[in-house]
């Protein structure tokens, strides 16, 4: 039996319960702002795009360590830039360039997972945005 695969898996798995939180946090405040149930505040919005920064970062970094195969880019064609890629910083990095919608290109997921993953945090992504301009309107 292979522990570091398990255990790496079981980081992954880690991680993708404190994402599908993360989600049911954002369904549950986006529920509220609508049927003007809670008046979210400016802080806990800027809090919540810190904390999707984060949590998405942590994914990212846990599934790239869990298979290294799922991300490509320009950064890994070059073999000692490759070398030092993977790190949480790298993953950080990546998390805001997509939610910026800048999206560089220099790391791009390419497995059916990790695009699925880079799905829900354009959705997340968008929902904390349209709840920071309705605040903003009101």
């Amino acid at each position: 039996m292979n522990y570091p695969g398990v255990i790496r898996g079981h980081f992954f798995y880690l991680a993708l319960a404190v994402l599908g939180w993360y989600l049911g946090n954002i369904a549950n405040i986006a529920h509220k702002c609508v049927n003007n149930i809670y008046a979210v505040k400016l802080r806990h919005i800027f809090g919540f795009m810190l904390i999707l920064f984060l949590v998405y970062g942590f994914v990212y970094y846990s599934l790239f360590n869990l298979d290294s195969e799922s991300f490509a880019g320009a950064i890994l064609l070059d073999k000692d830039k490759a070398l030092e890629f993977g790190t949480y910083f790298d993953m950080i990095y990546f998390t805001m360039s997509t939610f910026s919608t800048a999206g560089f290109g220099d790391i791009t997921p390419v497995s059916r997972l990790a695009r699925g993953i880079v799905m829900t945090q354009f959705i997340a992504g968008f929902t904390l945005v349209a709840i920071l301009l309705g605040r903003v309107a009101d």
